[in-house]
């Protein structure tokens, strides 16, 4: 009680060094006694002073794995951050929490999805990687929707999250491989062909799929179906 006592007080204090010391040993502060700690992590990130700012950052790359329902706010707007220091802190922040709350990253890469911006969903979808063997139903409906993307670096980026769920869910992992087997783009085939090596081609849809490929226009799925038939 007396740290976190002390530290709102430096949070306060006018001096720039102690407002970057108090940053510094919140997340440590927080684990025993968290309130109003991340009401001012939020201030501090708007910081007149740039050390604060960045100071702050650094905070919440290390609180968001630990407390994403406290800094979850928070996150969600320095994720989208046009500072680059600030957005960078964040994903670092998100890709944390991949290891240690997945469920918590899904909501967040399902609202990333709905942005414009094609660079926002492109590093969302990339972050499906670490949950793809964590995850359930959820995670594969991110890779769904991204597959469906209208930008190809997207679609090109979740169909290489294929051949690490064939290993998973060989069911699913088909009948997305098969829909990216049509895509437009060479890249994005080329992974659905691994996802399908991945697979127990003998049995079912997955076997009725590599002997489809064999007839295929592109020459790469041709001739990786073919070594399959054996």
């Amino acid at each position: 009680h007396q740290a976190h006592s002390l530290l709102l007080a430096c949070l306060e204090s006018d001096a720039v060094e102690d407002r970057v010391a108090a940053l510094e040993v919140l997340p440590e502060v927080a684990v025993l006694k968290s309130d109003d700690l991340f009401d001012w992590l939020s201030v501090m990130l708007d910081d007149k002073d740039i050390n604060v700012r960045k100071a702050a950052s650094r905070c919440l790359t290390l609180t968001s794995p630990v407390f994403p329902s406290g800094v979850s706010s928070i996150l969600a707007n320095e994720l989208r951050s046009p500072v680059r220091f600030r957005m960078d802190a964040a994903w670092a922040g998100l890709s944390g929490l991949c290891e240690t709350w997945p469920e918590v990253v899904v909501d967040h890469v399902d609202s990333l999805l709905l942005e414009d911006d094609m660079e926002l969903r492109k590093k969302a979808t990339a972050l499906l990687k670490k949950i793809v063997n964590k995850g359930d139903s959820a995670v594969w409906d991110l890779i769904s929707w991204s597959l469906n993307d209208a930008d190809v670096e997207v679609r090109r980026v979740a169909a290489k999250n294929l051949p690490a769920l064939a290993r998973k869910e060989s069911r699913i992992a088909t009948l997305f491989a098969e829909r990216a087997l049509s895509d437009s783009d060479s890249e994005v085939r080329l992974s659905a062909i691994k996802a399908v090596q991945a697979l127990d081609t003998d049995h079912g849809r997955a076997r009725e799929l590599v002997v489809r490929g064999t007839t295929s226009k592109d020459l790469k799925v041709r001739s990786a179906c073919i070594e399959l038939l054996p």
